[in-house]
Order: structure tokens, then C-alpha cells, then sequence
């Protein structure tokens, strides 16, 4: 996210309306579950908008995942301020969704349901897609050699 502005803004918390940069909330919403999704959903987001730790916060409850962030320049109360607006949007913009993003101008809040997003790659992953790549262009490269030593042989055998 970019913000650019002829108006002094760093440090200065901003909450109205205009502010927000960005929302999205799925598609998906929440199965008859009893009130079980948003009893855990609200306790995560309960979390996030209170005791931030340096402008950082992550929650879970059950099958219910979050954060929020602020941008390093608010203080601690700003901070706060700010997430809680963030998190009143989230409630009242996106019901019963399974996951939900919102960008404020200086804040950011965040939840999903478990499994609603894919497994996170590891560095096995990574390097288990490395050694296949490297295996294929190695198989690749003997290929090519085997066939360029080929028409050298053709075109010794045709010179001489």
C-alpha cells in the first residue's frame, strides 16, 4: 500500500470514511454452526483491538485466525484507535463471511476461518520444486549435448 499527500499525515491518525483503502470480505459464509463461528470469530477480533504489542497483534479462537497491524509512525493509543474503527468495519462490512481484509490509512485487520486459505508453502517445498527443476534441466542439457556431438560426428563423417 502507497500514500502519497501535499498534507503532513505521519503520526497523525486518520479514521474517516475516506480513509479506507481497502476491504474484502469472501464469498463464503458461514454454515449453520449454531453461532459457534462467530462466538470464535468475535473473540479473535475482540483480540485484535485491544493490547497491541509494538503496533502488532495475532489471535485464534477455535477455527478462527487473525491479526492487525499498524503503520510504525502511530502511537500506541492512535494504534488502538485505529484498530478498533478497523474492526467495527470488518463486523458490520462482512457478516457471516469466512474471511475478511480491511486497510485503513494506517491500519490493517484481519480474519479467516481455518483451512479458508491454503496450506502456506515450507522451505521443503520450495526446495523439493528446486530439485525437480534442477533433475529436468540436468536430463535437458545431456540431451542437447548427446545430440550437438551427434551432427559434429555427421558433419566429421561427411568432411573427411
Amino acid at each position: 500500500m502507497v500514500r502519497y499527500s501535499n498534507e503532513d499525515f505521519l503520526g497523525k491518525l486518520d479514521t474517516t470514511s475516506s480513509s479506507a483503502g481497502y476491504k474484502q470480505c469472501s464469498r463464503e459464509t458461514s454454515a449453520g454452526d449454531g453461532g459457534e463461528f462467530f462466538r470464535r470469530r468475535d473473540d479473535v477480533l475482540g483480540v485484535l483491538e485491544s493490547g497491541l504489542q509494538q503496533g502488532f497483534r495475532v489471535s485464534s479462537s477455535g477455527m478462527v485466525q487473525g491479526f492487525a497491524q499498524c503503520v510504525g509512525d502511530l502511537s500506541t493509543e492512535d494504534c488502538g484507535a485505529c484498530l478498533r474503527q478497523a474492526v467495527q468495519q470488518l463486523r458490520n462490512a462482512c457478516g457471516a463471511s469466512l474471511a475478511a481484509d480491511l486497510f485503513l490509512g494506517q491500519c490493517y485487520a484481519r480474519f479467516w476461518a481455518s483451512g479458508y486459505y491454503p496450506r502456506a508453502a515450507t522451505a521443503a517445498d520450495y526446495n523439493n520444486e528446486d530439485d525437480v527443476g534442477r533433475t529436468v534441466a540436468i536430463i535437458v542439457g545431456i540431451l542437447a549435448g548427446v545430440a550437438l556431438l551427434l551432427v559434429f560426428f555427421s558433419f566429421m563423417k561427411t568432411a573427411c
